[in-house]
């Protein structure tokens, strides 16, 4: 998401950067962004523009990383083609000797692509793309972001350009995502001891350091009786009058422990 005081220009380089880093099949690339509707053109015109300065020619260039098997060069040309099918503008950043022979099988060579005016029933909308294509959207309120990431599941990373302020506190207080990174992208993977990993469906658990050791660690408890009966015992029937008051002092204890752990949902009485 780029902020309202967002360096538009700072953000294009830095998504196009990531977006197209090993041909976009890298798990922290970004499949959208959402841009202030006032920046939108600058934006796409700054992606462009940084797209051409690293890969001015894409067809044949030994720095384009392909597309990793004819599976996802597919699936990938495939989501373009749905989206450009239900009316989505497509803007294809390629040289214009270029542009006729992309998207090319041999070689798996997808050009660097740009989707706009998006909608719901596009199933680039819904996927992973996992390749050199972005969807870029228009937002005049920034909880229509909150609420577009909300509805769905929680990312493995959220980015965020702009300033540490209100907009940028309600983003990361609204929304839940693996890691957050603001003003560049993938940069909290890389936090010396800070713990890295999704939640839902991009993941559960953490990694990295101690608590990477301690994710992938099995603490067991070991528990030894000294009672003269067992367990079990204590408990069945037939039990007389010793035993069921013995039963709900058990019960309240661990209710009372309960009770410490919890904190108070009910109302503070005003005097």
């Amino acid at each position: 998401m780029l902020g309202s005081d967002a360096d538009v220009a700072l953000a294009a380089e830095r998504v196009s950067g990531m977006r197209l880093l090993n041909g976009g099949q890298i798990c922290l690339c970004p499949d959208y962004v959402f841009v202030p509707r006032s920046r939108l053109d600058e934006f796409v015109a700054g992606y462009e523009r940084s797209v051409r300065a690293h890969f001015p020619t894409w067809l044949d260039n030994p720095n384009v990383v392909s597309i990793i098997d004819d599976k996802n060069f597919d699936r990938v040309t495939a989501l373009v083609a749905d989206a450009e099918a239900k009316g989505a503008r497509v803007l294809t950043v390629a040289a214009p000797e270029e542009a006729d022979a992309l998207p090319r099988r041999a070689g798996r060579r997808i050009a660097p692509t740009v989707l706009l005016d998006v909608t719901e029933d596009m199933a680039v909308a819904s996927e992973e793309i996992f390749g050199p294509v972005l969807a870029v959207y228009p937002y005049d309120d920034p909880d229509e972001v909150i609420a577009y990431v909300n509805a769905r599941p929680s990312p493995l990373a959220a980015y965020f350009f702009g300033s540490d302020g209100p907009e940028f506190r309600r983003f990361i207080e609204r929304t839940t995502s693996g890691g957050v990174s603001r003003n560049d992208l993938a940069v909290h993977w890389g936090v010396e001891g800070a713990p890295s990993g999704g939640v839902g469906r991009s993941g559960m658990g953490a990694y990295s350091g101690r608590t990477g050791f301690l994710t992938f660690s099995h603490r067991r408890t070991v528990a030894a009786s000294t009672a003269p009966t067992g367990l079990a015992q204590n408990i069945l029937p037939p039990a007389g009058k010793a035993e069921a008051d013995a039963l709900r002092g058990f019960v309240a204890q661990a209710l009372g422990a309960v009770r410490q752990r919890t904190p108070s949902t009910r109302p503070t009485e005003q005097p």
